[in-house]
């Protein structure tokens, strides 16, 4: 009797501890929002949440999940993604929307579901290795890029119904779906290439252009991680750095999100170019 005694109590124990696992497995792997912080604005800007009424966007606010950003003809907007990113830079006459931005903590690494939503304009960004698990996705009137440790460049042109779209890997490679004459076509584009659907494969950008949109990329990741200082650097390549945030000794605030715009290097110029040396006419691309 006292063993079976024993041998409940101690299955009690088990069951109470595989419980307490259990529970503590499912908050570690809670899906939690992630935000956009505005590290910099240069021109003028505005943004949209839920309630669809428009706003001055300033510096300091957070976006979330279901806002849209829009900014003005020569102006740029630098956004801090943390674990969903980390740096988006909205450049002039863009309409960005923010679809996911969230993130789950698994214990090891975050898995990540980030979905970019481009109207028009171009945006450039800077994004971190992923976990296998993890979804970065920059949609487009019709197409998508998937995004995993890359440097990319992306623009959107409004032709009246037609869109033509450039998809461009500065470092890295991303993989981009398009809808051309009712048919999906896929291209892989590697480092230095841009491709335009409707137009053919991909192309190789002008080391100009590719060098422009490395700079773009460098001072967004100094302005948005707030860097004092990086490198040189050389054509093709977005530099490695690591994610450094002034703090405020007497506040503990960051002291980054009222002044993020002092450390712009005036490299920005340019933003209405696109990255892909020939647009291509685009006609055969369709909206979704």
């Amino acid at each position: 009797m006292k063993q079976i005694g024993l041998i409940k109590k101690w299955m009690g124990c088990g069951l109470a501890v595989l419980a307490l696992s259990l529970v503590t497995s499912a908050q570690a792997e809670t899906v939690k929002q992630g935000k956009a912080t505005v590290r910099a604005v240069r021109g003028t800007a505005k943004y949209k949440g839920a309630d669809g009424v428009w706003l001055p966007l300033k510096v300091g606010k957070n976006l979330g999940q279901g806002d849209t950003v829009s900014t003005s003809p020569d102006t740029t907007v630098d956004l801090f993604l943390g674990q969903n990113g980390p740096v988006v830079r909205v450049t002039g006459d863009t309409t960005m929307g923010l679809d996911a931005l969230n993130y789950t903590d698994t214990g090891a690494d975050a898995v990540i579901n980030t979905q970019l939503n481009l109207s028009n304009g171009r945006i450039l960004g800077n994004v971190k290795k992923l976990a296998s698990a993890s979804k970065y996705e920059i949609k487009t009137p019709n197409g998508v890029a998937g995004i995993r440790g890359t440097d990319f460049d992306v623009t959107v042109e409004v032709r009246g119904q037609q869109y033509v779209v450039h998809f461009t890997s500065v470092s890295g490679t991303l993989i981009a779906s398009a809808v051309v004459n009712g048919q999906t076509v896929t291209s892989v584009i590697n480092t230095g290439e841009t491709w335009t659907p409707g137009t053919g494969g991909n192309t190789t950008v002008p080391a100009a252009a590719l060098q422009q949109a490395v700079n773009l990329i460098a001072d967004a990741l100094k302005v948005t991680l707030l860097i004092t200082e990086i490198g040189p650097t050389r054509t093709g390549t977005v530099p490695t750095v690591e994610i450094v945030t002034r703090i405020d000794p007497q506040t503990g605030s960051d002291t980054g999100n009222g002044s993020g715009s002092g450390n712009h290097t005036g490299t920005g110029s340019g933003n209405g170019t696109p990255t892909g040396g020939t647009e291509g006419n685009g006609g055969g691309s369709n909206p979704l």
